[in-house]
Protein backbone atom coordinates (compact mmCIF):
# COMPACT_ATOMS: atom_id res chain seq x y z
CA UNK A 1 0.00 0.00 0.00
CA UNK A 2 2.77 2.25 0.63
CA UNK A 3 4.13 1.87 -2.39
CA UNK A 4 0.95 2.42 -4.09
CA UNK A 5 0.39 5.72 -2.36
CA UNK A 6 3.94 7.12 -3.15
CA UNK A 7 3.69 5.84 -6.88
CA UNK A 8 0.19 7.38 -6.89
CA UNK A 9 1.58 11.21 -4.51
CA UNK A 10 0.19 13.50 -7.39
CA UNK A 11 -3.24 11.86 -6.95
CA UNK A 12 -3.17 13.04 -3.51
CA UNK A 13 -5.92 16.13 -3.14
CA UNK A 14 -5.90 17.44 0.49
CA UNK A 15 -8.13 14.94 1.74
CA UNK A 16 -7.62 13.31 4.83
CA UNK A 17 -4.52 10.92 4.53
CA UNK A 18 -5.44 7.94 6.55
CA UNK A 19 -8.69 7.55 4.48
CA UNK A 20 -6.74 8.00 1.46
CA UNK A 21 -4.18 5.29 2.71
CA UNK A 22 -7.00 3.40 3.78
CA UNK A 23 -8.76 3.49 0.60
CA UNK A 24 -5.84 2.53 -1.35
CA UNK A 25 -4.82 -0.33 0.67
CA UNK A 26 -8.86 -1.49 0.15
CA UNK A 27 -8.73 -1.44 -3.16
CA UNK A 28 -5.33 -3.38 -3.08
CA UNK A 29 -7.58 -5.85 -1.15
CA UNK A 30 -10.23 -6.34 -3.92
CA UNK A 31 -8.10 -6.54 -6.37
CA UNK A 32 -5.65 -9.33 -4.90
CA UNK A 33 -9.36 -11.14 -3.56
CA UNK A 34 -10.05 -10.90 -7.17
CA UNK A 35 -7.13 -12.53 -8.97
CA UNK A 36 -6.80 -15.15 -6.46
CA UNK A 37 -10.84 -16.18 -7.14
CA UNK A 38 -10.74 -19.69 -8.46
CA UNK A 39 -12.26 -20.43 -11.76
CA UNK A 40 -15.22 -22.88 -11.53
CA UNK A 41 -16.38 -25.22 -14.08
CA UNK A 42 -19.81 -25.86 -14.53
CA UNK A 43 -19.49 -29.03 -16.38
CA UNK A 44 -20.88 -32.04 -15.13
CA UNK A 45 -17.67 -33.33 -13.94
CA UNK A 46 -15.23 -36.59 -14.96
CA UNK A 47 -17.00 -38.87 -13.21
CA UNK A 48 -19.71 -41.46 -15.22
CA UNK A 49 -21.53 -41.49 -11.74
CA UNK A 50 -24.55 -39.39 -12.42
CA UNK A 51 -25.20 -38.85 -8.42
CA UNK A 52 -21.58 -37.68 -8.12
CA UNK A 53 -21.56 -35.43 -11.09
CA UNK A 54 -24.69 -33.34 -9.72
CA UNK A 55 -23.01 -33.40 -6.10
CA UNK A 56 -19.75 -31.87 -7.98
CA UNK A 57 -22.14 -29.70 -9.51
CA UNK A 58 -24.18 -28.30 -6.18
CA UNK A 59 -21.11 -28.10 -3.97
CA UNK A 60 -19.77 -25.02 -6.44
CA UNK A 61 -23.21 -23.19 -6.36
CA UNK A 62 -23.35 -20.42 -3.23
CA UNK A 63 -25.56 -20.87 -0.25
CA UNK A 64 -29.22 -19.85 -1.60
CA UNK A 65 -29.83 -16.23 -0.56
CA UNK A 66 -32.88 -14.80 1.88
CA UNK A 67 -35.72 -16.08 0.90
CA UNK A 68 -39.20 -14.09 -0.04
CA UNK A 69 -40.43 -14.58 3.51
CA UNK A 70 -36.73 -13.02 5.03
CA UNK A 71 -37.37 -10.53 2.25
CA UNK A 72 -40.55 -9.40 3.71
CA UNK A 73 -39.90 -9.88 7.64
CA UNK A 74 -36.53 -7.61 6.49
CA UNK A 75 -38.64 -5.06 5.04
CA UNK A 76 -41.03 -5.09 8.31
CA UNK A 77 -38.01 -4.76 10.53
CA UNK A 78 -36.82 -2.06 8.63
CA UNK A 79 -39.67 -0.06 9.00
CA UNK A 80 -40.01 -0.32 12.20
CA UNK A 81 -36.01 0.93 12.71
CA UNK A 82 -37.21 3.79 10.54
CA UNK A 83 -40.20 4.27 12.63
CA UNK A 84 -38.42 4.13 15.86
CA UNK A 85 -35.83 6.71 14.44
CA UNK A 86 -38.37 9.36 13.40
CA UNK A 87 -39.63 9.05 16.69
CA UNK A 88 -36.12 10.19 18.19
CA UNK A 89 -35.72 13.96 19.09
CA UNK A 90 -34.12 16.09 16.69
CA UNK A 91 -31.06 16.33 18.29
CA UNK A 92 -30.24 12.67 18.89
CA UNK A 93 -31.83 11.43 15.66
CA UNK A 94 -29.68 13.93 13.61
CA UNK A 95 -26.49 12.70 15.24
CA UNK A 96 -27.93 8.99 14.77
CA UNK A 97 -28.42 9.48 10.93
CA UNK A 98 -24.83 11.22 10.62
CA UNK A 99 -23.20 8.69 12.24
CA UNK A 100 -25.24 5.20 11.17
CA UNK A 101 -25.82 6.55 7.50
CA UNK A 102 -23.22 9.04 7.20
CA UNK A 103 -20.78 7.49 8.68
CA UNK A 104 -18.96 11.14 9.69
CA UNK A 105 -17.11 10.96 13.05
CA UNK A 106 -18.32 12.31 16.23
CA UNK A 107 -15.54 15.08 15.45
CA UNK A 108 -16.93 16.19 12.62
CA UNK A 109 -20.75 15.36 13.79
CA UNK A 110 -19.88 17.87 17.07
CA UNK A 111 -18.21 20.47 14.53
CA UNK A 112 -21.73 20.30 11.99
CA UNK A 113 -24.08 20.19 15.13
CA UNK A 114 -22.22 23.40 17.04
CA UNK A 115 -21.41 21.03 20.16
CA UNK A 116 -19.03 19.75 21.95
CA UNK A 117 -17.85 15.78 21.20
CA UNK A 118 -19.13 14.99 24.50
CA UNK A 119 -22.10 16.26 24.09
CA UNK A 120 -22.85 14.51 20.51
CA UNK A 121 -21.50 11.37 22.36
CA UNK A 122 -23.47 12.00 24.81
CA UNK A 123 -26.63 12.59 22.18
CA UNK A 124 -25.80 8.97 20.30
CA UNK A 125 -25.63 6.74 23.66
CA UNK A 126 -29.47 8.44 24.37
CA UNK A 127 -30.71 7.77 20.96
CA UNK A 128 -29.29 4.25 21.44
CA UNK A 129 -30.62 3.88 24.68
CA UNK A 130 -33.86 4.62 23.33
CA UNK A 131 -33.85 2.54 20.26
CA UNK A 132 -32.97 -0.60 22.24
CA UNK A 133 -35.84 -0.08 24.25
CA UNK A 134 -38.15 0.80 21.37
CA UNK A 135 -36.75 -2.32 19.63
CA UNK A 136 -36.23 -5.08 22.25
CA UNK A 137 -38.79 -7.10 21.28
CA UNK A 138 -37.09 -7.50 17.49
CA UNK A 139 -33.87 -7.69 19.03
CA UNK A 140 -35.52 -10.85 20.76
CA UNK A 141 -36.72 -12.32 17.91
CA UNK A 142 -33.70 -12.04 15.71
CA UNK A 143 -31.47 -13.66 18.63
CA UNK A 144 -33.66 -16.02 19.30
CA UNK A 145 -34.57 -15.45 23.02
CA UNK A 146 -38.09 -15.60 23.89
CA UNK A 147 -39.43 -12.06 26.07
Amino acid sequence: AWFRAIKNLDGYRDQRFLSWMFRIAHNLIIDRARKARPQVDLGTGNGSDEQTNTEAIANRFAAPGIGPAGETSGRDLGRRISDAVSRLPHEQREVFLMRMEGDLPFKEIAKVQGTSLNTALSRMQYALTKLRVELKSDYEHLAGVRP
